[in-house]
């Protein structure tokens, strides 16, 4: 416990030392850059003429988009609601706000941001709101666990990942020892859940349910969109994209993950034997879709928090 708790210690000296603050800025920036020039090399050897071609074109592919994005701040205006009784315009806000956050500048700062927001709203205190904030984080990330846990058995099932590299190979053992997982995973999250979980079981089922919900709704219409440009693709390829893009997403104080999820699903685009100009193509305009909703948005919700003073337009009129 001692040595632990040393560990600790250690690790937020590290965390406040002057020369770590001032590399981390530049750390992110240089991994961000990285990725870009993979991506971009990727990209020239698939041939940019190729790619541009590949471009969606079709309509439903760009409403799919609108959708999914709207999914998870919607799913948390449901769950916070439910925890603060606030009004449903200002926590639609916020949520999205949390995603920049956690999008654009590293994994969960979007939780400090709704955290210090919560506070200031609701007038309870910074502990018991962040005691809201990490409860429902640990329902979602559960909630992704498992779900990738199912998707593991797809993948295994349909033989996209042979099942005698982990596996004995008849189905029934491979679903067997998935729900075994999975039981035992939620009895013990259930049985000890008061030593680090504060909401009580029926509030935490809600809003488990919720993500979960949010959670098939998502990646059915991912695929859905994926498929509308690059049809007649076997289904195995878009479950093999969706673990990646589910792991992905569960991995912390990485920063713009949609670029990582971009360069790694180009470079998965010749083992999976699918176009990689197609899939080179869709990833990006998600991307570059995602990266521009975001600053929009960010830009709209924080010049609505400044307006201008009353004797601001009399002075510019002059």
């Amino acid at each position: 416990m001692q040595s632990a708790q040393k560990f600790k210690e250690q690790l937020n000296s590290f965390r406040q030392h002057p020369v770590w603050q001032k590399l981390r800025p530049y750390m992110k920036k240089g991994f961000i850059a990285a990725v870009a020039l993979l991506i971009i090399w990727q990209l020239w050897q698939i041939g940019w003429v190729e790619v541009l071609k590949s471009l969606p074109s079709q309509p439903l592919f760009y409403i799919l988009f609108v959708i999914m994005y709207l999914s998870l701040p919607v799913a948390e205006l449901l769950i916070y609601r439910g925890l603060w009784q606030l009004p449903a315009k200002s926590l639609l806000k916020a949520s999205i706000t949390k995603r920049v956050y956690n999008e654009e500048v590293v994994g969960y700062s979007g939780e400090v941001y709704l955290g210090v927001w919560a506070k200031k709203q609701t007038g309870k205190t910074q502990a018991e709101v962040a005691r809201n904030v990490r409860d429902s984080n640990i329902l979602s990330a559960a909630n992704s666990y498992f779900m990738m846990l199912i998707m593991l058995g797809l993948l295994l099932t349909f033989n996209v990942i042979p099942p005698t590299l982990l596996l004995p190979e008849t189905t029934w053992v491979i679903w067997s020892v998935i729900g075994l997982v999975t039981a035992s995973a939620l009895f013990l999250g259930i049985r000890f859940r008061q030593y680090y979980f504060q909401l009580p079981l029926r509030q935490a089922m809600r809003i488990f349910s919720i993500y979960a919900v949010r959670f098939v709704v998502q990646h059915a219409l991912l695929v859905l969109q994926w498929s509308v440009v690059i049809p007649e693709t076997p289904i195995t390829v878009w479950l093999t994209y969706l673990a990646l893009i589910i792991l992905v997403n569960r991995l912390p104080f990485v920063p713009s993950k949609d670029l990582v999820f971009l360069w790694a699903g180009i470079g998965m685009a010749a083992f999976l034997d699918v176009p990689a100009a197609g899939i080179a193509a869709i990833f990006l305009v998600s991307s570059a879709l995602n990266k521009l909703v975001n600053f929009s948005l960010y830009l709209l919700f924080t010049s609505q928090q400044h307006p201008k003073q009353p004797g601001a337009e009399k002075k510019d009129r002059r």
